[in-house]
């Protein structure tokens, strides 16, 4: 795939986190971490072996078998993990060239979207910031649907959906393998966004080199 140009009929779907934002680069997570070990125990779940805010959503559904408590549970870790991906947004660190890409798209009349496990507040913060809050569909995480994220192919589809597109003419751009089997699964293209060489080597275990931009201004050149 040496250049996906983006036709009348085609979209472009966007990831959030590591795509379009380093969103934790300078945040402290660890606070959240612990913020959640708190919360959780109240509801009878343990979470205190876990490093990852977004592992308490299968921690939950793992632990909790009472379906209002087990929601109760899900609400309340998706305000908490919400309330910090917003404050995060005032530090987190833009992929170079997304505010070009955003604003080229959008002027010139291109179908273009997100879908993402964050959630749609995190990203419409992070529009209003960098992108001037341009108004286009966003799919992002349903709190009490953890079930629906990606890998799940749900966010996805439905951007698709509400861009009136089809899988054919859609092309995907994610930082992990996670979005590469969710583009697979829908059967529409995908390019890898390595914004640091680690990404990088990452991506390269299950892309080729002609199917990872390092940037905007590079991934601006592969499609128009």
């Amino acid at each position: 795939m040496d250049h996906l140009e983006l036709k009348e009929n085609e979209i472009i779907v966007f990831d959030f986190d590591g795509t379009m934002c380093r969103l934790f680069k300078n945040y402290d997570l660890a606070s959240v971490v612990q913020s959640l070990q708190a919360a959780m125990s109240t509801f009878g779940v343990d979470f205190s072996l876990s490093n990852d805010a977004f592992d308490v959503f299968m921690e939950i559904v793992c632990q909790l078998k009472d379906v209002d408590k087990r929601e109760e549970a899900l609400s309340c870790a998706d305000k908490i993990i919400t309330k910090a991906e917003i404050e995060a947004v005032e530090t987190g660190e833009p992929v170079l060239g997304v505010e070009a890409m955003m604003s080229f798209l959008y002027c010139n009349h291109y179908r273009f979207g997100i879908s993402t496990n964050n959630s749609e507040a995190c990203v419409r913060a992070f529009l209003k910031k960098y992108c001037q809050a341009i108004p286009i569909p966003i799919v992002g995480r349903q709190g009490t649907k953890p079930e629906l994220m990606k890998p799940n192919t749900w966010s996805l589809d439905r951007a698709i959906e509400e861009l009136a597109g089809n899988p054919q003419n859609t092309i995907f751009v994610g930082d992990t393998e996670r979005d590469y089997q969710c583009a697979r699964r829908v059967g529409c293209h995908f390019l890898g966004m390595a914004a640091t060489e680690r990404k990088r080597i990452k991506l390269s275990a299950f892309l080729s080199e002609e199917n990872i931009v390092s940037d905007y201004y590079s991934l601006m050149k592969r499609v128009m």
